[in-house]
């Protein structure tokens, strides 16, 4: 399976490093204008550092559904999917190259968040007062400022959790409907509706599952607060991955 993900990885280089290529050149204008204390410019493009780090998952995602499916559309796919290799395990290695994606990409920016916050801090002096100044007011107020570190830290891994279960279900919706649809014009746009219909389901029963904390207090805490939602996502994962790799063993005509 690893093999398989090495090749998923080689196979997508060229878009991983195109859109490495963008983010590094946002960075590097940032710093710059940082370096250059030119305070619009260094705004500017810390906001589009922003932007890339939400439009970046939209790709991996987008890229990794068109490429399985079109695998599945082409006639050549027989080469991929006919192999020693299970349907398991190339469904399983596909998922692991987007987690890998996705882990690179919320690493990539939060190393460079922290360099920048620093940097900020180093040139602009009214900037680090400003922090400090904003950090006191929300102690005033009630609020802590680790608190708020735990729960952006939280909400990344969530999200990333929550990233690869919608993976995983558009993998299923695309088999099913090349399960119904082989030879179909518009399958592709049944694998749409199929999707959204199953993402606004299982993502309103995740939201009616109860919060263990509402108010955590540590790392451990905010992570165990959406436990049951999680859990349920995970399983999610599990049965899309299981039900994928059926439907391509005993009903998809490859």
């Amino acid at each position: 399976m690893l093999k398989l993900t090495k090749y998923e990885l080689r196979k997508n280089l060229l878009g991983i490093g195109i859109v490495a290529g963008i983010i590094c050149v946002l960075q590097a204008l940032f710093m710059f204008f940082c370096l250059t204390e030119n305070i619009n410019y260094t705004s500017l493009f810390g906001g589009l550092l922003i932007i890339a780090a939400s439009v970046s998952y939209f790709i991996v995602f987008i890229f990794g559904v068109v490429t399985y499916y079109r695998e599945l559309s082409s006639k050549s796919s027989y080469l991929i999917f006919m192999t020693p290799n299970s349907s398991l395990s190339i469904i399983t290695s596909k998922l692991l190259y987007t987690l890998i994606i996705g882990i690179g990409i919320s690493a990539i920016f939060i190393g460079f968040g922290v360099l920048d916050i620093f940097m900020m801090a180093g040139v602009f002096g009214d900037l680090a007062d400003a922090l400090k100044n904003f950090s006191e007011m929300l102690k005033i107020m009630g609020i802590d400022v680790v608190n708020i570190i735990i729960n952006i830290v939280a909400g990344i891994i969530s999200f990333l959790i929550a990233f690869f279960f919608l993976i995983s279900l558009a993998y299923f919706a695309i088999t099913l409907s090349s399960t119904a649809l082989q030879n179909n014009k518009i399958k592709g746009f049944i694998s749409v509706i199929l999707f959204c219909v199953l993402a606004y389901a299982t993502i309103k029963i995740s939201s009616l599952l109860p919060e263990l904390y509402k108010n955590p207090d540590s790392l451990s805490q905010a992570l165990m607060s959406s436990l049951p939602a999680t859990i349920f996502q995970l399983l999610m994962v599990v049965a899309c991955t299981f039900g994928s790799a059926v439907l391509l063993d005993k009903k998809v005509s490859l």
